[in-house]
């Protein structure tokens, strides 16, 4: 039951945080860009985007719903449950934000969609359990996801004269929720082991809120450089595989057996296939690329604009 109800709780968190991320994108366009040079101003404009802070809070209440998942279940099952939630943004960014969708996105969507209900029938009297964090292997996991994006950002910039700064930003931030994800399965575990108040939980409350910190600061650059279609799938490949690679290393999860393994696998790379496929066609149908990353050191010199919904 306890499985069931965590597979519940981390799907309601998909469609509050990917209704909450359209929102952002919305109001990510009505302010002045984000930078590599602090501005008060620009995150003056922010906290009065009346739609921002709509899509700020929206991202708050689904960290309460994937904190309660990840309690009960896996991380290797929360997060594809997690990366399923695109589909509400594809259709929110067609609705809503008006962004067209290829037939290349199309069928990558169509990967998510058999997916999920592959993932979930996977999750019948599952009764798998992991390891207690190993806090060395989390550190040295994230150190080296953050070197690889590092890598990839660094030989798309040498090999594309016309690189999509929205998806290249959109990768990094991927990093960085992967790695709160990672954190905030460590948080649940250290918790429930030595209590709130320990020092290994203080570690991990800091841990958590400075990955998440870094994932959100990155996702409104992207937005600001880049199309929602394009952007979240992207950061959501990303953020599916890390969590995913982390949980069998890192936590020691195991899978279940017969063929609700074989049901766990085919969902699983189903999802992560149709999210890690969105982000390399979605621009096929998108806008032109985002600047190149001198811009982001470069003063907010755009005028500023009056944010409403």
């Amino acid at each position: 039951m306890g499985v069931k109800v965590g597979f519940v709780l981390a799907l309601v968190g998909a469609i509050a945080s990917n209704t909450g991320l359209a929102l952002l994108k919305r109001g990510a366009d009505q302010v002045s860009r984000l930078t590599l040079r602090p501005s008060w101003s620009v995150i003056r404009e922010f906290t009065r985007c009346r739609i921002w802070l709509l899509g700020t809070f929206l991202q708050v209440v689904s960290f309460g719903f994937y904190l309660g998942a990840l309690s009960l279940v896996p991380v290797s099952v929360v997060q594809p449950v997690i990366s399923s939630g695109i589909l509400v943004l594809v259709f929110l960014a067609t609705w809503y934000l008006r962004e067209r969708t290829s037939l290349v996105e199309k069928v990558f969507i169509g990967f998510v969609i058999a997916g999920l209900p592959i993932l979930g029938v996977s999750l019948e009297s599952s009764g798998e359990s992991a390891t207690p964090v190993a806090s060395l292997k989390l550190a040295l996991f994230s150190l080296a996801a953050l070197a690889g994006v590092a890598l990839l950002i660094g030989v798309m910039r040498k090999t594309s004269a016309g690189v999509d700064w929205g998806v290249g930003l959109g990768l990094v931030s991927g990093v960085f929720g992967g790695c709160a994800m990672l954190t905030q399965k460590g948080l649940t575990a250290v918790v429930g082991r030595d209590g709130l108040l320990s020092l290994g939980a203080l570690a991990y409350v800091v841990a958590t809120a400075l990955t998440n910190l870094g994932f959100y600061a990155l996702l409104q650059a992207a937005f600001q450089r880049g199309r929602a279609m394009t952007v979240v799938p992207a950061m959501g490949g990303v953020s599916s595989v890390l969590p995913v690679l982390g949980g069998f290393w890192v936590f020691g999860e195991t899978l279940p057996a017969g063929w609700r393994m074989a049901a766990r696998i085919a969902g699983t790379l189903l999802i992560i296939a149709g999210s890690v496929g969105l982000s390399r066609f979605g621009g096929a149908s998108g806008t032109a690329p985002g600047p190149p990353p001198e811009a982001l050191a470069g003063s907010t010199a755009s005028a500023e604009r009056t944010a409403r919904l």
